[in-house]
């Protein structure tokens, strides 16, 4: 009957102890549920905010796009080197053709007012010319007076 009991009282213990350790793997496994919610909700925050991430990425593609692309067609509408020195050239060109043209009105200019003057003492000329007709014709002495 000892044997039996001390082998009652080892099955006991070992219950004990199994008893003691299943509390010990209910608690464990309570904490593992408590630390997988708080983790399956941080994975919930993150899968949200890298959606919206995903998002922003997508409207900053897309405007990157569009300047990229308005980018090209600004370069492609520029001219080229070699156009810019054919205006260049052009622009010279007609600078020194200006030139000309304003030195040639600058001659006009100064052979009209020469012709003006010449005009003006052939004017004067004609008119004392025709006072000394007046004054020595005799039949128009009337009307040099």
């Amino acid at each position: 009957a000892d044997a039996v009991e001390a082998e009652a009282a080892k099955s006991d213990a070992t219950i004990s102890r199994m008893r003691g350790q299943l509390a010990e793997l209910d608690l464990f496994s309570k904490m593992s549920d408590k630390s997988l919610q708080v983790k399956e909700r941080n994975l919930e925050a993150k899968t949200e905010e890298l959606a919206q991430s995903s998002e922003r990425l997508e409207e900053v593609r897309g405007a990157f796009v569009k300047t990229y692309n308005a980018r090209t067609q600004m370069k492609a509408q520029m001219p080229s080197a070699e156009d810019i020195a054919n205006l260049e050239s052009q622009v010279i060109r007609l600078q020194s053709h200006c030139l000309e043209e304003q030195n040639r009105g600058t001659e006009l200019a100064s052979q009209l007012d020469s012709l003006t003057r010449q005009v003006f003492v052939a004017d004067k000329e004609l008119a004392a010319s025709e006072k000394r007709y007046v004054v020595n014709h005799p039949s128009s002495v009337l009307y040099a007076e």
